[in-house]
C-alpha cells in the first residue's frame, strides 16, 4: 500500500506524523511525507508549497496543479492530510484524481477561537475538508462534536484520542536535573511556572506576560517560556523582567517540565494540547482555561485546574494557593499521572495500524 502524508510544518510533522510513518514502514507499507517548508532533514521527504493563507490565495490554481501532478506521478492508495488550513489542496487534488481513500486528519477545529472574517474563512475550510475527504480522524470527542455539524461522514478517534499518543518512556524514571536548575539560575525555593507554546495571543502568551509583570514581581516566582524568546517578551513589555526566563525552542523538553511546578495554559482554544500530556507525565500541575480542547483532558480539581477564560484574579489566586500549600498538589499529580497512561503511544500506534490495515483490506 502506498501512503502519502501532507503536513505543512516539518517541525510539527516530526512530532506528530513521524511516529505514524515509522509504524507504517515497520509493517512494510510504502509511505512518504510532503511538507510545505524548505528545511534540511535527515529523513526523505518532498516539498510542495501547498499551505493556504490570505497572502498566497492567488497562487491557488498553480499550487493545485503542483499537488495534482505529484499525486498523479506517485499514485497513492491512501492520502492522509493533516492541519485545517493546509488540507484543501491535497484533498481536492486527490478527489479530482479519483483516489478512493482520502483521510482528513483533523488535529483541532480552530474556527471556534476566532471572530469575523477569520472565523468564517476557517469554518469554510473545515466544511471543504469535510466534503472532499472520504473519512476523518480527529483527536478528541470535543473535536468530533464540532465536526458533526457538517454531516454524518465517518469520524474516527484512534485509541483515546491525540495525534500519535505520548511516548511515556521518555518520562519514566526522569530525575530532577539539578545542573539544569543551576544553569537557569533557579534557587531551591523558587516556584517555577512554565509556558509552552507559540508567542501568539490565541495561545495566551500576552496574557501570561501581563499576568507575570503585574502580579508576580517577586523573584521567588520564576516564569519559564518554551517556544518564545526575549524579543517576543520585549514586544509586549519593552523590557525583560528578571524573573522571566526565555528558552526559545526546546527539543528535549522533558527535563524542563520536571523542574517546573506548574504548567500554565491560558489558550483561547486547543485541539489536543500535548503540553498537558507532557506535564501530566512529569508531575507538573496544569492550570488552564476552561475552553474547548483543554477541558477534554483536565478535570477540575481532580487532575488539574480549570480557570475562567482570561480571569486574572483566579489565575493569581490559584498560583499563590499552590505556592503556599504545596500539599494540595499531591492528589492532583497522582491522578494526572494515572490519567495520562491512557494516551500511551505504543497503544495508539497499535490501534492506528489496525485502522490502516482495515483500509488496505477493504
Amino acid at each position: 500500500m502506498n501512503i502519502i502524508h501532507f503536513h505543512p510544518s516539518l517541525k510539527m510533522a516530526n512530532r506528530f506524523v513521524r511516529p505514524l510513518l515509522k509504524i507504517e514502514k515497520f509493517y512494510n507499507l510504502k509511505t512518504q511525507l510532503v511538507v510545505a517548508e524548505n528545511f534540511q532533514s535527515k529523513h526523505k521527504l518532498s516539498i510542495i508549497k501547498f499551505g493556504l493563507n490570505f497572502k498566497n490565495i492567488l497562487f491557488f490554481p498553480y499550487r493545485l496543479y503542483e499537488v495534482y501532478i505529484f499525486l498523479k506521478n506517485n499514485n497513492p492508495q491512501l492520502l492522509i492530510s493533516h492541519n485545517t488550513t493546509s488540507s484543501l489542496l491535497p484533498l481536492l487534488a486527490s478527489k479530482l484524481l479519483g483516489i478512493k481513500n482520502r483521510i482528513y486528519f483533523n488535529h483541532g477545529v480552530p474556527y471556534v477561537a476566532y471572530k469575523g472574517i477569520i472565523k468564517w474563512s476557517l469554518y469554510f475550510l473545515e466544511y471543504c475538508n469535510y466534503k472532499l475527504c472520504s473519512e476523518i480522524i480527529t483527536v478528541s470527542n470535543e473535536m468530533k462534536i464540532l465536526l458533526r455539524v457538517f454531516g454524518e461522514k465517518k469520524i474516527s478517534i484512534i485509541n483515546n484520542g491525540s495525534a500519535c499518543g505520548i511516548n511515556l518512556k521518555k518520562f519514566k524514571n526522569l530525575k530532577l536535573n539539578l545542573s539544569l536548575k543551576k544553569k537557569l539560575s533557579l534557587e531551591k525555593n523558587d516556584f517555577v511556572v512554565l509556558y509552552v507554546g507559540r508567542p501568539v495571543k490565541r495561545k495566551g502568551f500576552n496574557f501570561v506576560i501581563y499576568l507575570w509583570e503585574k502580579y508576580f514581581k517577586s523573584e521567588n516566582f520564576k516564569l519559564l517560556l518554551c517556544g518564545c524568546d526575549n524579543k517576543n517578551v520585549k514586544k509586549i513589555l519593552n523590557y525583560i523582567p528578571k524573573n522571566i526566563i526565555s528558552l526559545g525552542f526546546v527539543k528535549e523538553i522533558e527535563e524542563i517540565y520536571n523542574i517546573s511546578d506548574i504548567l500554565i495554559l491560558p489558550s483561547s482554544h486547543e485541539g489536543f494540547p500535548y503540553a498537558i500530556l507532557e506535564a501530566m507525565a512529569s508531575n507538573c500541575v496544569v492550570i488552564g482555561n476552561d475552553v474547548v480542547g483543554i477541558k477534554s483532558l483536565i478535570k477540575n480539581n481532580k487532575n488539574g485546574y480549570l480557570i475562567g477564560k482570561n480571569d486574572f484574579n483566579s489565575y493569581v489566586k490559584k498560583i499563590r494557593d499552590l505556592y503556599h500549600k504545596k500539599e494540595l498538589t499531591k492528589k492532583i499529580r497522582k491522578q494526572a499521572f494515572f490519567d495520562v497512561k491512557q494516551f500511551s503511544r505504543d497503544e495508539f500506534l497499535r490501534k492506528y495500524i489496525i485502522f490502516i490495515k482495515n483500509i488496505q483490506n477493504s
